[in-house]
């Protein structure tokens, strides 16, 4: 079922709440996902860990969405942003909002690209403090949901991503600010 139709509780916008759980919205189309991403920001208190195939603009690189991340980033010193991104070539030689909030705040926004081609599940997401989930099931469409309170998935995703960062990911050389 589309979230654009006429469904009870659907929006212009591409959002549909569940009638299953008061938490979840069915998401489609980026502004939906933009303000869902929004939302779940500043929800957060510590941790926001982003899995991504290039950090699609529609989401990363607004400057809300860019605001948010650097309040929380500079609200506790044990604040911490992961982003993991399984491509570069959106990025290099480009500005990208978020991608220069990286570079200008290093020790709280960590940046890394996974090492290996393997067979990386198509979805990406975005996990806020180990509860709030928002995730599309295609990285190359919007189309997905925000869950509000998504502990359950939320500590599998976490376990897969943690997996993949300590294991898996390299720094990005191309993408570091250069100080003279």
């Amino acid at each position: 079922m589309s979230v654009t139709d006429n469904t009870p509780g659907a929006t212009d916008l591409g959002e549909c709440p569940s009638e299953t759980s008061s938490s979840l919205t069915l998401l489609q189309g980026a502004p939906a996902f933009t303000k869902h991403l929004q939302h779940i920001l500043q929800l957060a208190h510590r941790q926001v860990c982003i899995f991504s195939y290039g950090l699609d603009n529609n989401l990363f690189a607004c400057q809300a969405t860019c605001r948010l991340l650097s309040q929380l980033a500079r609200r506790h010193r044990q604040t911490e942003v992961l982003i993991l991104i399984k491509s570069t070539s959106a990025l290099i030689g480009r500005y990208h909002g978020l991608v220069e909030l990286q570079q200008r705040l290093p020790s709280k926004i960590h940046l890394r690209q996974l090492s290996v081609e393997q067979d990386v599940d198509p979805r990406s997401y975005v996990i806020v403090d180990g509860r709030q989930l928002l995730l599309q099931h295609d990285d190359r469409e919007f189309d997905g949901f925000c869950d509000t309170d998504a502990a359950p998935l939320a500590k599998t995703l976490l376990e897969e991503f943690r997996g993949l960062w300590e294991r898996h990911s390299k720094d990005i050389v191309e993408l570091r600010r250069l100080s003279l």
